[in-house]
């Protein structure tokens, strides 16, 4: 793909774990966050991560640090962030960790600040991987209610609040006797009816579980097996055999009328005679039969039944895959999993990250595509061997536009921050003006060849320009009124358009053209006084 960009080129020590999220009412703001020396370094886009600011989270009275980043949106463009803050005790160890709560109304602004909220897990000392959701679905009775995962030593916790005006409620424990050692690594989701989710692995157990609400958090029920893993609650490979490879769920759960789906999907030894156990895991030996693979198990009843879970991507070679993260549409139904994968280097400690999707609810998958240009080395010399890849990567998807982030090192310097919007193939467009007005719009996917579509309501005579920011398509030109119309769509989504003429008062009669300019889109046409209209859209 080759579209892969450093999304926080202002760091200046060593960057790992991260987390994203679009705003799903308005897909071209991002925003995530990642693990840096003493804090949390936060990164944003307002033009659909064409271009991306930096800034940090701040530090609440009593906290020494923060790790472990997970972010959403509410509908009123609030951007949230939970973190786990830290405070270090006489001796200086980190002590009193909590799930602290942090806000913006500008995250996506040349300036953007960020607020401490408030602590989210109560009284809780000891959490760890807290995971952020938002229900943001239309249909849900428990719209813009919030969620949060994470574990207190052995059990997993989770917290509402009902949307931005709310508080966080006592945290409710949704693990029970049945987990043992650690549930470190869960995630929580919603479908389109506002039924919860919340997923753990039971590391003692070597069990991966699943709790349901459908009273909006307020209570979950009995938790449900999903799957037995091979592996136990981290696994040595040859590229992150230091700090090793936590294994960990990624969830999703999509709803209709016809279908109550649930998705999971998770990192874990590949089975055989030589890898199916713990100690059988290869460690830093290059030359061990044993190797890691993506596991995938999906529910077709709400959770209540699992299928047998599948590998989706199983090479013959020797080669590692880890760090899965996988996201559903919410419009289209598609799962889209990226994750690491050493397969193009024989010593299996070079990572790049690859792209796999599915089109029918997990039944099958598709074939795999790079993502990254350049592979990740965390071994070499110079690496942040405690770290390392760190425990997860970061990925989001709303409306057929997904875009995925991670750790990486290709500079052979500090770890930095990259990320990609993810597409499968190069799309191109061509649109012209039909003997009827209407635009004639022609697509060419190279899976499906040409394909046509018309935009009748817009009577158009003069030339058109067009311009491409992130994976939205604009058009301009000038109707029969003599007005200019600018046109966009964003994928899954119908065209919308706006008439611009109405800022200046002017019609225009001459030729339009357009251009991008930093974050700064620009239109000029000549205007019935032979001067030349410019008009600007600014994002922020």
């Amino acid at each position: 793909m080759a579209n892969d960009i450093q999304l926080a080129a202002s760091a200046t020590s060593a960057l790992t774990e991260s987390d994203i999220r679009v705003n799903y009412n308005n897909l071209r703001q991002y925003v995530g966050g990642v693990n840096q020396s003493g804090g949390m370094l936060v990164f944003a886009s307002n033009n659909a991560g064409a271009n991306w600011s930096a800034t940090t989270l701040p530090l609440a009275p009593g906290q020494n640090l923060l790790s472990d980043p997970t972010f959403d949106w509410t509908s009123d463009g609030t951007a949230w962030a939970l973190a786990i803050a830290y405070s270090n005790d006489s001796s200086g160890n980190p002590t009193n960790l909590q799930v602290a709560s942090f806000r913006s109304t500008n995250a996506t602004s040349a300036s953007p600040t960020w607020t401490f909220d408030s602590i989210v897990s109560g009284t809780q000392k000891k959490t760890d991987k807290a995971s952020l959701w938002v229900d943001r679905t239309p249909t849900s009775p428990f719209k813009d209610n919030m969620y949060a995962i994470w574990h207190n030593g052995v059990q997993a916790f989770v917290a509402r609040r009902a949307g931005p005006s709310g508080a966080w409620q006592t945290p409710v424990q949704v693990s029970g006797s049945e987990t043992s050692f650690t549930s470190d690594g869960g995630d929580v989701k919603t479908n389109q009816s506002g039924d919860v989710f919340a997923f753990w692995p039971n590391a003692g157990g070597q069990t991966l579980l699943v709790a349901k609400s459908t009273n909006g958090g307020a209570n979950f029920g009995s938790p449900v097996q999903i799957a037995t893993t091979l592996g136990k609650f981290e696994i040595g490979i040859p590229a992150q055999n230091i700090r090793r490879v936590l294994i960990y769920i990624t969830a999703g759960a999509f709803r209709t009328a016809n279908e109550d789906l649930v998705f999971a999907a998770w990192m874990d030894l590949a089975g055989g005679d030589k890898c199916n156990a713990p100690g059988r895991e290869p460690g830093s030996n290059a030359a061990s039969d044993c190797k890691s693979r993506i596991w995938f198990s999906r529910s077709t009843n709400g959770g209540a039944n699992w299928s047998t879970p599948v590998k989706i991507n199983d090479q013959g070679s020797k080669n590692d895959q880890f760090h899965p993260r996988m996201t559903i549409d919410e419009i289209t139904g598609e799962l889209v999993i990226i994750y690491y994968d050493t397969v193009n280097d024989p010593v299996r400690v070079k990572a790049d990250v690859w792209m796999q999707r599915s089109a029918d609810f997990g039944a099958s998958w598709s074939g795999t595509l790079r993502i990254t240009s350049a592979a990740t080395d965390e071994t070499s010399a110079g690496a942040d061997v405690i770290n390392q890849f760190g425990d997860y990567i970061g990925m989001t998807g709303h409306s057929g536009q997904f875009f995925g982030c991670w750790t990486d090192r290709r500079s052979g310097k500090n770890e930095e921050i990259w990320g990609a919007p993810l597409r499968d193939t190069p799309v191109e467009y061509l649109a012209g003006i039909a003997a009827n007005h209407s635009i004639n719009v022609y697509r060419y996917d190279p899976s499906t060849n040409w394909t046509a579509g018309n935009i009748p309501w817009a009577s158009m005579v003069g030339p058109l320009t067009s311009w491409v920011v992130g994976d939205v398509w604009h058009l301009a030109g000038v109707a029969t009124d003599q007005n200019l119309y600018v046109l966009w769509q964003s994928p899954g989504r119908d065209w919308q358009a706006a008439n611009i003429s109405q800022m200046s008062g002017q019609t225009v009669v001459g030729s339009v053209t357009s251009w991008i300019h930093g974050t700064s889109e620009f239109i000029a046409g000549i205007a019935a006084n032979h001067s030349i209209n410019v008009y600007r859209y600014d994002p922020s």
